[in-house]
């Protein structure tokens, strides 16, 4: 109606990433955005401009946004987790109307979105750091996929046994142990004793994780596990070994095994703790 109130504009955000340069390379182009990217997000009406890097909401004493959501606790708690895809895409519609079409990788074009309903001063402050950390997972996803070893051989160590057992060549699924990893995220946070894990850190989560993860894939990393190759207890940081129990890796691939598991326990870690300051700011 002519003269009659204008209807309040929607909240929209407009997210971007920029690399800084860096001294040391990476092994892999999606390796240069680990640590090295700033990903900024312009909220309007307003302009408010918010910059994040993951290393800043993880290793420094900037206070976290997800921690201030108390008045949005319920309907994050109320959605509904599928341990086939990020656990944080389950909990991203609550904050952005996302186009079919949306990748979240930081390189793409990303279009502006709209924040639903009348969003409140907290998760105003929120969206930036979910849009930083989503993209963060895509990445190191990738370099995962990158870097992975998807076929170990494993053999006798002793000649004389070598003479009579083959090596054996052992398929890696690491699909299958990020989405048992993810499952057992999930069961973290909705058991009653969450403050109890006293994960705050990505190798807190070995004694978790680790175990679960292998036995997901039960002829790859499963097998490992039952040579003696894994530590499941991870309590050496690097739970791959080259050898043990006569069984040894040949080629030794333990080095590369372990980079695939930290960047895939790292991921479990950022969707752990995301989701645990959202949960129970704590």
């Amino acid at each position: 109606m002519p003269g009659g109130p204008m209807l309040p504009l929607p909240y929209q955000a407009t997210w971007t990433c920029r690399q800084e340069s860096r001294t040391k390379v990476a092994k892999t182009t999606e390796g240069e955005l680990l640590h090295a990217a700033t990903y900024t997000c312009v909220i309007t009406p307003g302009g408010a401009t918010t910059e994040w890097t993951v290393d800043a909401w993880i290793n420094t004493h900037r206070e976290s946004p997800f921690k201030q959501l108390a008045g949005f606790r319920d309907s994050l708690r109320r959605a509904r987790f599928k341990p086939t895809a990020s656990l944080l895409d389950a909990v991203v519609p609550l904050f952005l109307d996302l186009p079919l079409d949306w990748d979240w990788h930081p390189t793409a074009a990303h279009p502006t979105v709209t924040i639903p309903g009348t969003p409140s001063a907290e998760v105003l402050a929120a969206v930036p750091l979910l849009m930083a950390v989503r993209g963060e997972i895509v990445v190191r996803l990738n370099v995962c996929r990158t870097l992975s070893v998807d076929r170990v051989t494993a053999v006798p160590a002793k000649a004389a046994v070598a003479a009579k057992n083959p090596p054996l060549a052992l398929p890696l699924d690491w699909a299958a142990a990020l989405q048992a990893g993810r499952a057992q995220i999930d069961h973290m946070l909705s058991a009653a004793d969450v403050a109890d894990h006293k994960v705050n850190a990505p190798i807190d989560l070995n004694a978790h994780l680790l175990e679960l993860m292998c036995k997901a894939d039960a002829k790859g990393l499963g097998t490992l596990l039952g040579l003696g190759l894994i530590d499941p207890s991870g309590r050496g940081g690097n739970p791959f070994r080259e050898r043990a129990n006569g069984y040894a890796l040949e080629p030794d691939r333990s080095g590369d095994l372990n980079a695939a598991y930290n960047h895939l326990r790292f991921i479990l870690f950022m969707e752990y703790l995301a989701l645990r300051q959202m949960f129970y700011a704590a």
